[in-house]
Parts: C-alpha cells; structure tokens; sequence
C-alpha cells in the first residue's frame, strides 16, 4: 500500500485500490521486528510525510518514527482483559498499580486529546471516561451472558474482586470437535458451500489464482533447501527465541544470555563452518537477495549440513557499512523472504530464505539500539 498508492489488487475474488496515505499512527506491535524483508519496509516507511508511534518503549519502530507518544504500560492505567484467549475462561480487573510514570499517558489518553484537537472528541469518548468505556465492555458482556443463561455480577462487586471465573458444566470438559456434526450433519451443517467437510471449493477454484486452485496442491518453494545457488548456497530459517517473546525482552538481561558478541547468534553446523573458515564466536556477515546483517557465529552439530538459523526477534538497528546498508544486530527478517503463502489465505513465509555467510572483516559496529533517545521537552 505504501509502495504503490493507487495500485489495483486481488482481495477475496474481488478487486481493491490502495488508498495514498500520508499519515501513518501506530499503537502497539512493532512491524520493525515482524516485518520481512524489514529493508524493504524501511523504504517504504519512508513515503508518507508523517509517522507517530505510541509505545512504553523505545523499540525499533519508535525509532523511525516522527513524533513518538510515550504510552502507559498496563500497570499504569485501568483495563479489562480475558482469562484464556481460546478457553474463555473468564474476566479479569486489570486494576492500576502505579500512577503513569514519567511523562507517559493511557491510550485513551492520547486517542481522546488527538480527537479533541481534530474536532471529534464526543465522537470518539461519546462522553464517557477510560473507567466508565471498561464497565460498559463488561455490561455489554454480562447482558449477552444473561441472554445464554449466564449469571455475571454487577460491575462494582467484579471489580471489587478483582476476577470472575466462568462456571463449567461436565460436558462441557468433555469437548470433542464436530460432535454434533457427525451425529448429524445435515443439523448441524458447517459453514462451508455444501455444509459438508471439503477438499475441493467450487467459489475458490472459480477466483482464478495461481497460487490457491480451489483444492490442496504442492507448489515449489520460491527459496529454501532444493533452492541452493552458488552465491547462496544455505538454506534459511527463523525459529523463536527461548530467551524472549517475539522482539519482546530483547532489551533485558536475558536476552543477553544468548548473543555473541552483542549480537543475535547464527547456527551453523561444524562442516560448513570449517569450509567458510569460521570458527565459533566470530562476527559473520549473513547475506541474502533482500539484504544482510551481523551475527556471532554459534558452531553446533545441532543442525544440519547446508542450514543456517537466527531466531527471531532481535530489535532491528540497520546502519551504512563498508558493505551496503546492513542490519548489525542480527535481526533475522532482514532476510527473510517477503511472500503470501496465497491470494485467500495471506499468510506470509518470512521463516525461510537463501543466504550466504561470510567473516566480517571491517570494524565491527556497536550495538546501540538499546540506547534511550536524548531527552527533548515535552508538549503540555
């Protein structure tokens, strides 16, 4: 979309135009970590003539931002929040434990004084506060309760609690997937065309992808093991981090734990090593088609000849080297490939890739991505 405003793509058998954006506001999440191909979101980042992000930490998509809100963490503000994201298991009262540090301010905050000064802040509140915006989610939730014959109490008595555990009835533990569709299927139709389990689907086949034919099929990976060239003879992947969650604690001590000279550790198995004349602990420079970064190089028999792997999560910190614009933290979506795994599904492949290894030669550049920002005044 920020590449090509204007362009004309497919959507769900159907056609979409991307709008030209100019303005850009991120709250939560940091496309700077999960992004691939992360040079090439660099760039277009690039494009609209405004960035702000609202975060509690100084992560990389902070720092590519033009103006940069600080927002509360969650023990600074009151929330509301599920117990179980798939078991639903109940409700709990996200109550503030310390006032907003600092010059940080809550997300409805920040929403409610930028529609303020855009001239929609009754739009936006309709009038009511952060606190009384929680107890309206959880009388929306006890009123669709009560409709099933679930009793919830009154907000005041959930919050003095502080928690509410849903009741589970016996059946209920014994769940079993699509029982009432195998004792009758044609009662308790799925919401497929026919109602029915299906390996073939008529409306997909009839969009004319090439990438989803309507029915299970093998399609040759783009990059990966049976992908090997002469400039990029290793194949790539990405698993998580056991010392983080996502990009997650990358900036505290424990991730520290698992880097090599400052930097995210690339596995390589003994062979490949020793043909390249690397040994472990070295800084090497892995290199693909989209781009490249700096890892310490971590020897192990743990993986196999031809493979190579960087967790993923590092906080990204690109800088202008002796060999091109490269990543120096090792963050591994700087070379992970940038593809849908279809038309329909849109899910995307950024755990593979091509690379090559290398020992870096040149001054080797300091880590500074956990470094704070300078300090500037703030806006009242």
């Amino acid at each position: 979309m920020l590449e090509r405003p204007g362009a004309t793509v497919d959507f769900d058998g159907q056609k979409c135009t991307y709008p030209d954006i100019h303005l850009v506001m991120w709250g939560g999440g940091n496309p700077f970590c999960h992004h691939p191909d992360t040079f090439r979101l660099e760039r277009a980042w690039k494009k609209p003539d405004t960035v702000i992000v609202a975060d509690y930490v100084w992560s990389a998509t902070a720092r590519h931002a033009d103006i940069v809100l600080p927002a509360c963490t969650t023990f600074e503000h009151n929330d509301i929040t599920n117990i179980g994201a798939e078991t639903n298991d109940g409700l709990v009262a996200m109550k503030q434990v310390i006032k907003p540090q600092y010059e940080s301010r809550s997300d409805y905050w920040i929403g409610t004084q930028l529609a303020k000064r855009l001239g929609i802040e009754e739009a936006f509140t309709e009038g009511r506060t952060e606190m009384q915006w929680i107890e309206k989610f959880y009388n929306d939730c006890r009123n669709n309760g009560a409709r099933k014959g679930i009793v919830m109490p009154e907000f005041k008595d959930f919050w003095e609690k502080g928690y509410l555990f849903f009741e589970v009835e016996e059946k209920d533990r014994e769940f079993v997937s699509f029982k009432t569709f195998r004792e009758d299927p044609k009662a308790n139709s799925l919401g497929t065309e026919s109602g029915l389990i299906q390996i073939y689907s008529p409306k997909l086949a009839s969009y004319g992808y090439d990438d989803c034919k309507g029915h299970p099929s093998y399609f040759e990976p783009i990059e990966g093991t049976a992908k090997a060239t002469k400039e990029y003879p290793l194949a790539f992947v990405s698993p998580k981090s056991r010392y983080r969650m996502h990009s997650q604690l990358d900036n505290v001590n424990t991730a520290r734990r698992g880097s090599v000279e400052e930097r995210e550790p690339v596995w390589m198995n003994p062979a490949d090593a020793q043909v390249r004349g690397l040994k472990n602990g070295d800084v090497v420079l892995v290199k693909c088609r989209r781009g490249a970064c700096l890892c310490g190089l971590q020897v192990s028999d743990r993986i196999k000849p031809g493979v190579v792997s960087i967790q993923h999560g590092a906080w990204f910190e690109p800088e202008n080297t002796p060999a091109g614009r490269i990543d120096v933290h090792g963050n591994a979506n700087t070379i992970a490939i940038d593809v849908i795994t279809s038309k329909i599904a849109r899910g995307n492949v950024s755990s593979t890739g091509n690379v090559e290894v290398s020992l870096w030669k040149d001054e080797v550049p300091p880590v500074r991505v956990f470094n704070q920002p300078r300090r500037v005044n703030a806006v009242k």
